[in-house]
């Protein structure tokens, strides 16, 4: 018998997905809009018997598996084996890509086979998805990047605050590739609440939308993307320091934070709940002299860095180089993993060696993380999930919407509990 384990994970607002070595897909938590994908409107996880052989897999299409995940604030999206693109849920702002505002997903018969992929232009399939908020990107096999959905404050990198993808003629070829300059193109796309970034095929960055919070890098508040000769040659890579290129990123709500090639760190935008890990609440990246050599490093550890990046709407999490997890910003609800609800990153004396670990068992280590709104999750060395954070729609798949994990003593480590995801 093939044992299935889960391979990648997603979170989004209240909602988590994995991706199984087998390319089958389970979600468990809020379903508004039918975001589980599983035909119905109803949470999961959130009462008994809802879990492991109960909880269905995600049908998506005859053959077809799923390689990589990415979910808004109400939709999510695989990208299949194939290359292919499908979306469900929420689909106000056109997010979905099927050029209507028809939420898909909650009633029966509206997903496998009868769900279409999206129509990313002829020929063209994608190699990296990404969501957040309410809209969607894609990274396309030739390294050209698409976006769809809401665009309120030129998200999508088209010049214009109009949503794409919520009415006919506006997906495939009539969707424009997003200029990002001349001669360059995409190696990785970054998308958060209400802005989007690529990482250049020369390791520069840049980002567009809003930038109300310097979310974007540009030493102010201008904002790119939403009028006419803003994008292309026009957008200023983002300075990250003398000599510094850009690995990956992560988004939040209102903050931006790209792992560097020497390996550190650096966060700027909003910073009210310390999700810049600076030891201030000082808005970095809005003002003049304050992005490049002038950004300080995030100080995670005495002697390891970060090796991957999370965020979601005011805090961030990281996978170290010692295999260790760590999370700073607003902890209201145990999300940091810390054991309380204490906020981190926002006061002296509070980052590098004094951030704590979170605990998440006896030699237990994350080799994959992920951070919804206000919940945590890592799939374990062990391949087991275990989940922090926030539990009030299921989304902690702990059978309960009253107890949140990790704001208090005896919560995490072995007394946090793996996620019964299969029988097996």
């Amino acid at each position: 018998m093939t044992i299935i384990e889960p391979t990648q994970i997603a979170a989004g607002t209240s909602d988590v997905c994995v991706i199984f070595n087998d390319g089958s897909v389970k979600c468990w938590g809020q379903n508004t809009s039918g975001k589980l994908g599983i035909g119905t409107t109803a949470a999961k996880g959130d009462n008994a018997n809802e879990m492991g052989d109960s909880l269905p897999f995600v049908s998506l299409g005859t053959g077809r598996t799923a390689v990589e995940l990415a979910m808004g604030v109400n939709h999510t999206c695989a990208r299949l084996d194939n290359g292919t693109v499908k979306c469900w849920g929420d689909n106000t702002y056109g997010q979905l890509g099927r050029g209507n505002t028809t939420a898909v997903g909650g009633s029966s018969n509206q997903m496998g086979d009868n769900l279409a992929a999206i129509n990313l232009g002829t020929g063209r399939t994608a190699t990296s998805i990404q969501a957040n908020g309410y809209h969607t990107c894609a990274l396309l096999d030739d390294s050209t990047v698409k976006c769809w959905g809401r665009n309120n404050y030129g998200q999508l990198g088209q010049g214009s605050v109009a949503n794409l993808g919520d009415g006919a003629g506006e997906m495939g070829d009539s969707l424009p590739a997003i200029s990002l300059g001349t001669g360059r193109t995409a190696s990785k796309i970054i998308v958060g609440y209400y802005h989007s970034c690529a990482i250049l095929d020369n390791s520069t960055a840049k980002c567009w939308g809003r930038d109300t919070y310097g979310e974007l890098g540009q030493g102010n508040t201008t904002g790119y993307g939403s009028a006419a000769g803003q994008m292309g040659n026009s957008l200023p890579a983002i300075n990250l320091g003398t000599g510094r290129t850009a690995l990956s990123g992560t988004g939040g709500l209102y903050h931006t934070c790209f792992l560097l090639d020497n390996n550190t760190t650096k966060c700027f935008g909003r910073n009210n709940n310390g999700q810049l890990g600076q030891g201030t609440t000082t808005t970095i990246g809005d003002g003049a002299g304050e992005m490049g050599d002038s950004l300080a490093v995030t100080s995670l550890a005495a002697a390891a860095t970060a090796t991957v990046l999370k965020s979601f709407y005011y805090y961030t999490c990281a996978i170290l180089s010692d295999s260790t997890t760590k999370c700073w910003g607003l902890n209201t609800y145990g999300q940091l993993g810390q054991a309380n609800t204490t906020t981190r990153g926002d006061g002296g004396g509070e980052m590098g060696a004094s951030l704590v670990v979170a605990n998440l068992g006896t030699g237990r280590t994350a080799s994959k993380l992920v951070v919804g709104q206000e919940t945590a999750c890592a799939i374990l060395d062990n391949k087991k999930v275990k989940c922090w954070g926030r539990g009030n729609v299921g989304q902690l798949g702990n059978a309960s919407t009253v107890i949140n994990l990790g704001d208090a003593a005896g919560e995490m480590g072995d007394s946090l509990a793996e996620i019964i995801l299969t029988g097996f």
